[in-house]
């Protein structure tokens, strides 16, 4: 008889992923997604099932009781609700034992409840970052031309949060995180001279001097020369 695992993975006290296995859970862990990036995350076990149909059950309802969906959750790495594709490689699903065998389209899904009938439809998740009360200064920040980064450390926050705050909103994603026409938050103060930097440069200063001249390094100087020239 096999027995089924219903286990929780949590990041410092924060739960980020529910699965189901069927291995011991030092073996599951090994070969886990979640240990490659958060190798410091400890793995449990919640509870225990033989029965296949319950163990897929409860690990849609746990999913959803500890808010690992992804879609929901700043930290959650769930990529479904119902969780079937993390108890997918611990059974063969194939053939008649696949719960889709003989069934075509989205109608007929087995794996627990979607829209107004799930259980977390039109609510927060219970792990959403407290920076979410303050999404519309966040959205006031991000239009006005501040980049993900900038905007993240205002609020102390990863972001992953503030892209997922920008989406939800409707704002297209700007995954390089930078803003055409609007300069760089760490740029040296030297850019603001630039005029005056190719002046010298094209009396014959060396980047050297131009540099000590306004007192940074020869870094910025550089980029400046060589953005003169690209143009």
């Amino acid at each position: 008889m096999k027995i089924f695992s219903i286990y929780a993975v949590y990041h410092y006290g924060t739960p980020i992923y529910v699965g189901c296995t069927i291995q011991r859970l030092k073996r599951r862990w090994k070969s886990h997604k979640v240990r490659k990036k958060y190798p410091n995350a400890v793995i449990r076990i919640i509870t225990t099932t033989e029965c296949k149909k319950n163990a897929e059950a409860l690990e849609s309802l746990y999913i959803a009781k500890l808010g690992t969906y992804e879609y929901i959750s700043d930290f959650g790495m769930n990529d479904t609700e119902n969780g079937q594709s993390a108890c997918h490689p611990d059974y063969d699903q194939s053939g008649e034992n696949n719960p889709m065998y003989g069934r075509t389209g989205s109608k007929h899904h087995s794996y627990g409840l979607k829209g107004p009938q799930a259980p977390m439809y039109g609510k927060p998740s219970p792990n959403r970052h407290p920076v979410w009360k303050q999404a519309d200064e966040v959205i006031e920040l991000y239009k006005g031309g501040l980049g993900y980064k900038p905007i993240a450390k205002r609020f102390g926050c990863s972001t992953k949060v503030i892209f997922n705050i920008v989406k939800s909103n409707g704002l297209p994603p700007n995954r390089m995180d930078s803003r055409k026409g609007v300069p760089h938050p760490r740029r040296d103060p030297v850019w603001e001279h630039a005029d005056e930097v190719i002046d010298l440069k094209n009396k014959g200063w060396t980047q050297s001097r131009i540099a000590k001249h306004f007192g940074c390094t020869r870094g910025p100087i550089r980029s400046i020369i060589e953005g003169q020239r690209k143009e």
